[in-house]
Parts: C-alpha cells; structure tokens; sequence
C-alpha cells in the first residue's frame, strides 16, 4: 500500500552495509517518501544509499554521528515543511517480515475513523522506538526530541514523559506488529576501538545525569512536572545546554556543527 495521506519515511542508515542492503530492499517502490540518513558519515553504507538518492530517495549524508534525537528531529521538521501528515521512523536495525504498508495502512485508517488523530504510533513489545509514527498534530503538540541526549538513550524515555506530563486525548495509539522481526544491529558508540568504549561510558554517566535534573528524578521516579522545575518552563520545548568535551578526548565538539549534506 502506498498510503492515501502525506507521509515520509526515515531511515537511519547506520548499521552494518548487509543491514541497511536488506532494509533499503524492503522499502523498494517507496523511494519518493524515503529520506535516509547516512549517520556518521558510515562509508560501509554509502553505496546502498547513494542507489536509492538516484532512484528519487532524499538522501543525507552525515559527517558526524548527528545523534538519535537530531535525526529523528530531522525527519519531523521535514514532514512540517512540507505539511506532510505523518511520518514513520525505521531503526537501522530493524528488519520487516512483510511490507511497510501494513503500518501504513494501520496509522491512515486509525486517523481517518477518528475526529482526534494519534500522536504517537507505538508497537506493541520490545523496543517501540525502533520503528514508529508520529503525525502533525503530535509534534505539535509534543514538540521535538531533547538533542541534549547526544547520541543516543533516553531521547525515548524523555519524550514518553512528557506526554505522560500533557495528559492529551489519544496522545498514544498501540499498534500490533507481530509482522516484524529484529537483526542485531551495530551502536555506532560501542565497538572494541578505546576511545569509542571511554566515549560511550562517558556519554552514558552524561545524559543520565541530565535526565535527572531535567525531571528531578532518575526513570520511573521523576518528580518535576516543569522541566528543571521552572515553572515557566514549557513542557513540549527544551534548548542545547553548552557544548560538552570528553575529558579524554578533549579536541573533539560533541555538539558539532558541521551540516547534513543532501546527496
């Protein structure tokens, strides 16, 4: 199924180049909706990404590791500009049974039978986040996914809390997917290389610290129902903290600035 609304489609291209291979074949026929990211500048991947950019996909490719949040944010500011409906996010690795249209189909039905649209798509089971729907009327409401959660871990689990913190109608529809099956993917954080295993330990003692003075509370335990307890404080925005070093790897910028280059 093609779909009957205005959506896209976003990739994260970061896995392993038999990963994102599989993927992309999955998501054939469905080139004009498909924006992929080649996060990190992934070399392994860009052959495959390049070939879909020729067939009419919307291809970036990343000089940095842009982060979970800031990519997923990407594909929502996109959908906004072009005042797409919804769009729905795919893990790098995530492998699909059958084809996407079975979500597709799941999201336009569900806003097209209802006066108030979901705002947040979610599969039932492990990991909702590796692929999910999210319409108009829930990044407007919600906002956009905390970029202080670099590069990736709790961008998720902040996000769920506000909308717990909201209290919208239909903020959360669950959809069965008992069609998909999982591939082990590779984090681009984690692999035997040193300083990437000190990166990652030091990003992880980072953000959960962050979460914590954002909501006053580790997960599941959070007291704050303003962010950092201001009560003028917006519960759908949030802004970059200043840029952070690695106390080993000190000459890098981990909020870097180079950009998202179109192919």
């Amino acid at each position: 199924m093609d779909g009957r609304m205005k959506y896209k489609i976003l990739l994260l291209a970061s896995s392993p180049a038999f990963l994102i291979k599989k993927q992309l074949e999955q998501l054939s026929g469905f080139e004009d909706k498909l924006i992929l990211m080649n996060n990190w500048n992934n070399p392994d991947t860009e052959l495959y990404v390049k070939e879909f950019a020729r067939r009419g996909a919307e291809a970036y490719n990343c000089y940095y590791n842009a982060g979970i949040a800031t990519s997923w944010n990407f594909g929502l500011k996109r959908i906004m500009q072009d005042s797409d409906d919804y769009i729905i996010i795919l893990s790098a690795s995530m492998i699909l049974n059958q084809d996407i249209g079975h979500f597709i189909s799941f999201i336009e039905e569900d806003i097209m039978t209802h006066n108030t649209p979901g705002c947040l798509y979610l599969r039932n089971g492990d990991k909702p986040f590796h692929y999910f729907g999210i319409t108009q009327r829930g990044i407007q409401t919600i906002g956009f996914f905390d970029e202080n959660f670099w590069p990736a871990y709790y961008e998720d689990r902040d996000y769920l809390y506000r909308i717990k913190l909201l209290s919208l109608p239909r903020d959360i529809v669950i959809i069965d997917t008992s069609n998909l099956s999982y591939a082990q993917g590779n984090s681009l954080a984690i692999n035997s290389d040193t300083g990437l295993m000190s990166l990652y330990q030091y990003n992880i003692v980072r953000i959960t610290d962050y979460y914590q003075r954002k909501w006053g509370g580790p997960l599941d335990k959070e007291v704050y129902r303003r962010p950092f307890n201001d009560p003028n404080a917006m519960i759908n925005s949030w802004y970059i903290e200043k840029p952070f070093h690695h106390p080993i790897l000190n000459d890098i910028n981990f909020l870097p600035s180079q950009p998202i280059i179109r192919y």
